[in-house]
């Protein structure tokens, strides 16, 4: 099991998902995706994941950090 940060920021009525550990790797630049809401940020965090460390889903664990829940819509 691979456990990777996410740090997430409100932008407009989506979430910003970036994975700063994994910048770079396989060829990719910044590691970011975006959820439209709190309960994709997960689910997003771990396909980007997956994508680029080219694991299975059920292979990651993702640790969120910086949801500020009053700053954007769910």
């Amino acid at each position: 099991m691979r456990t990777i940060r996410a740090d997430v920021e409100p932008v407009g009525h989506c979430w910003l998902v970036r994975l700063p550990e994994l910048d770079g790797i396989n060829g990719f630049g910044t590691a970011f995706t975006q959820a439209r809401t709190r309960d994709e940020i997960t689910v997003m965090a771990i396909d980007l994941a997956a994508i680029i460390l080219e694991l299975y889903h059920n292979d990651i664990e993702i640790t969120v950090t910086g949801v500020r829940t009053a700053d954007a819509d769910d």
